[in-house]
């Protein structure tokens, strides 16, 4: 049941086996690509990839993997954007934060891009 595997996942992730808990997730996405829980399955392995597994690249191809026109794609194009933040690809940064903000503009995230806007076009205090 698709349930059990992603609270397997969960578990797995809860616990800090990062690498096995992106595997499961993966997992998830693989064996039931039209379930909802694939989606946030390939969300979750994204992050895992991004916060934990130290790479960036791949958890960008996870996020743009993703439909953007679902429930929850607010949360891939905000991936997508700390994926650009942790390569420090500036530019693109910039494009997907616009992104999250024109296409969700009411949203948690959309308000969070409008602060990373806003400190990337503060005057830089370095010497």
């Amino acid at each position: 049941m698709v349930a059990d595997r992603l609270a397997a996942a969960v578990d797995l992730r809860r616990a800090g086996q990062w690498q096995a808990a992106e595997v499961a997730y993966l997992n998830v996405a693989a064996q039931y690509p039209r379930a909802p829980e694939a989606y946030v399955a390939t969300l979750a392995a994204g992050a895992l990839r991004l916060e934990h597994l130290e790479d960036p690249v791949g958890a960008l191809r996870l996020y743009e993997s993703l439909a953007h026109g679902s429930a929850l794609g607010v949360e891939a194009l905000s991936g997508v954007a700390r994926c650009y933040q942790a390569l420090g690809n500036r530019t693109a940064e910039l494009s997907a934060l616009r992104s999250v903000i024109d296409a969700y503009p009411t949203s948690i995230q959309a308000d969070r891009a409008r602060v990373r806007l806003k400190q990337l076009s503060a005057p830089s205090t370095a010497p």
